[in-house]
């Protein structure tokens, strides 16, 4: 380049510095922009732009270089021509892009909207293949690029601006915003006259003519001041232009963000809302209330901070899931059901409300989108259901309960039944054996088998109230005591029944509190337990027994929604046994469902303590786990009537009548001859009726009037309650005693309790049968 008189020519290191300059600020400023959210529509494709101005920068910046270090001699070929090349089909793909994006279908220079995409490939390939046949194939590049990438790219970009300036403006966006881009589009149509025509010097037509130096020869200025103005140019109509669109773009989502805050807040529902960088933009009121955590704390918030108040622990809410990939959140919500639009919806429960106590929510997350259906954050909802959620478990259990109540209760029934036959058969079993017994002498064989015969009447006795404390018809003599006494009394007892192996502890904490129980089925109850605890520790472990007084109701709730409000004696047996399955804790009060070998067990005895607990109006309750042990809790409603003193044991050895009159009616014939061969044998005389009809007749023909009524309390056509109901009415002051192996459908124990009525429960022996009705008959005597 020759050069001529004058400061810009004299000083083209100068000129390149600030032409580079110009270029690369272009396109940096671009660069910073595309960071910002636009809906400028070439906002797409302005990197583009970017791209062609830092490169086409660096290629000024190496010219600048190598005036003032080489004085113009060398060259740096292997990356000026790069550059330029690079820089131009930069250019060239965003006036393309540009042109087909802005330029009406009808304009006269629609044809450049048919501009393919493989256009600039195939120019590269043309620049390729002349220039390697010229003389001077690199600066025959240089001119080719400028004229087939650079002028054209230029032209369609700068004609695209212009049309885009004077389109509609709900297309443009603000009316003030198409000056800018008239300005940026005249720019660029100037760019490609003064860079795209204006080439440097070559040995071919137009090149030879128009270049940069013919340029500089008739302007006095070298051509890169113009295109440096050009490019000052381009910055002020493009920044100037994004400049009024992002501001619009920020008020409308300003705007809209607030709108969406008034909904949000007035939402009768908790609900929140993060943007897209996950801070939380919005905390409604309900949510303030449902999480116990301000607004002001979590307004801000990101990282997933903002899940501390519901999860307490860090980790995504469901809303992080909604954008994700399907099946990204199987892993922390399982449960969770995605719907359209990325939107999911789970049932959670969350540990940190309600003051740590916990609630079961429905959570429901989507995502939140503008007009163009990009996401900008997202809102979860949450619906406390812990209501809903209890009640339903409630129901549920209370179902299951009804249904196994149910079952239980026509199992009882046929139980009761067969107790109450087979009592009259052990009856005279064991009364007859123990006639045997006294008949013979001990050393005789005949002794012997007797002996046995009684042993196994005793058993099928043991078995038969077993059936009965199952189904709760059994007949209880219930006394006020305190029940720490009972414990403690057994504790001697329990030693030697789980062995030496087990360690066994009592904490007895229920002080004076009082019960009022059957004493004997109430230590048999704590025996079976103990010794289902033994058999569950075959190597040995702790049996722990600790009473309490548990309270239950003004806020404190209950462990079953079968324990009523009230003051309760609390006995809990704890082992550190194998523990009980699921499956198995289901089945433990059925009769003869038994987890032991055989032979080992008759799967009565837990049936048994559940039917004497819930007969004495308390309740049960049983936790275990495979390996962790069992603890089975006793609850028993504490009384404030005074304690009792044992009644006397009544078996009276021999004569205890004095002549008295007895009206025995029973319609077992066995029974019945047993009874009266006793009762004569006794001291007493003895009318025998084998039904209530029979003995309501011999109340009228016989002379004597009897002393007392020893009846059985079921019988066909009449029970024993209302035969004495009748005997009494016709003889006053006379005695009653019922006899009754199965007396629970006749006689509940608040009417037994309330009249003091006198029982003998079946089977027994001569001499209860004697004690019991001595102690009838002298009641009430001074």
């Amino acid at each position: 380049m020759a050069a001529i008189p004058g400061f810009p020519g004299a000083n083209m290191d100068i000129v390149f510095f600030f032409y580079g300059l110009a270029f690369a600020l272009l396109g940096t400023a671009i660069l910073i922009q595309r960071k910002k959210d636009s809906r400028f529509e070439l906002a797409g494709t302005l990197w583009l732009l970017a791209a062609f101005g830092v490169i086409h920068a660096l290629n000024e910046f190496l010219e600048m270089w190598r005036l003032i270090r080489a004085g113009g001699a060398a060259k740096f070929p292997e990356i000026d021509f790069p550059a330029l090349v690079v820089s131009f089909s930069f250019l060239f793909e965003f006036g393309r892009r540009t042109f087909r994006t802005c330029a009406p279908a009808g304009s006269p220079c629609s044809v450049f909207r048919r501009v393919p995409g493989p256009a600039l490939p195939f120019l590269l390939a043309l620049i390729a293949a002349v220039s390697a046949f010229s003389q001077e194939p690199l600066n025959t590049a240089k001119v080719l690029a400028r004229y087939l990438l650079g002028f054209p790219g230029a032209v369609m970009a700068g004609a695209g601006l212009l049309c885009f300036s004077r389109a509609d403006g709900g297309v443009t966006g603000p009316p003030k915003a198409r000056s800018y881009f008239a300005a940026a589009g005249a720019a660029l149509l100037a760019y490609g006259l003064f860079s795209g025509l204006v080439v440097n010097k070559a040995g071919f037509f137009p090149a030879n003519l128009l270049n940069a130096e013919s340029f500089l020869l008739l302007t006095g200025l070298p051509v890169q001041v113009f295109r440096a103005a050009c490019a000052a140019a381009m910055i002020w109509g493009v920044l100037g232009g994004l400049k009024i669109f992002h501001g619009e773009t920020e008020k409308a989502l300003a705007a809209a963000n607030q709108e969406l805050k008034d909904i949000i807040e007035f939402l009768p529902d908790p609900a929140f809302v993060v943007d897209g960088g996950n801070a939380v933009i919005a905390w409604n009121k309900a949510m303030e209330k449902f999480s116990g955590t301000p607004k002001a704390e979590m307004l801000g918030r990101g990282n997933f901070e903002y899940a501390l108040p519901f999860y307490g622990e860090r980790r995504p809410a469901l809303l992080d899931f909604v954008n994700a990939a399907e099946g990204a959140h199987k892993e922390r919500y399982a449960c969770a059901v995605r719907t359209g639009s990325g939107t999911l919806s789970a049932e959670l429960f969350l540990p940190r409300l309600n003051g740590g106590a916990g609630a079961y929510v429905w959570a429901k997350a989507a995502p939140l989108l503008d007009p163009e259906g990009k996401v900008f954050g997202a809102i979860e909802t949450l619906r406390d259901i812990t209501g809903q959620k209890r009640a339903e478990e409630l129901r549920q259990r209370l179902e299951a309960e009804l249904r196994q109540a149910q079952k239980m209760e026509v199992i009882g029934r046929l139980a009761g039944g067969v107790a109450h036959d087979f009592n009259n058969l052990l009856t005279a079993i064991l009364n007859y054996s123990a006639f045997l017994l006294k008949s013979l002498p001990e050393n005789s064989p005949e002794w012997s088998d007797a002996a046995e015969i009684r042993k196994a009447g005793e058993r099928g006795a043991s078995l038969t109230r077993q059936l009965l404390a199952f189904s709760r018809k059994q007949t209880l003599s219930p006394r006020v005591l305190a029940a720490d006494d009972v414990v403690g009394n057994l504790l001697k007892l329990l030693s030697r029944v789980i062995g030496e192996d087990i360690q066994l502890s009592a904490t007895l904490k229920a002080g004076a509190e009082k019960v009022k129980v059957d004493p004997e089925q109430m230590e048999q109850a704590v025996i079976n337990l103990a010794v289902n605890a033994r058999d569950a520790m075959p190597g040995g472990g702790r049996l722990a027994l600790e009473t309490a007084v548990a309270e239950f109701g003004g806020g404190r709730a209950s462990p079953s929604p079968l324990i009523a409000a009230g003051r309760y004696f609390k006995l809990a047996l704890s082992d550190t046994g194998h523990g009980m399955s699921a499956e198995v804790l289901g089945r433990i009060f059925e009769p003869f469902f038994t987890t032991k070998g055989p032979g080992k067990g008759t799967g009565l005895g837990l049936s048994g303590v559940q039917g004497f607990i819930t007969q004495s109006g308390g309740h049960i309750l049983v936790e275990s786990a495979p390996g962790k042990g069992s603890v089975f809790t006793i609850y028993l409603p504490v009384t404030e009537e005074k304690s009792e003193e044992a009644a006397p044991a009544g078996n009276l050895p021999g004569k205890t009548g004095r002549g008295e009159t007895v009206l025995l009616v029973e319609d077992d014939e066995a029974i019945r001859k047993l009874a009266g061969r006793v009762l004569t044998a006794g001291g007493y005389e003895v009318l025998s009726a084998s039904g209530p009809e029979e003995a309501l007749s011999l109340c009228e023909r016989v002379g004597k009037t009897p002393a007392i009524l020893i009846t059985d309390m079921v019988m066909p056509g009449m029970n024993g309650l209302e035969l004495a109901k009748l005997v009494s009415a016709r003889l006053t002051g006379i005695k009653v005693l019922f006899m009754s192996g199965y007396s629970g459908d006749v006689l509940n124990a608040r009417e037994a309790a309330s009249r003091e009525l006198a029982f003998l429960g079946k089977p027994f022996s001569p001499e209860a049968l004697l004690g019991k009705t001595r102690e009838v008959l002298d009641a009430g005597r001074g």
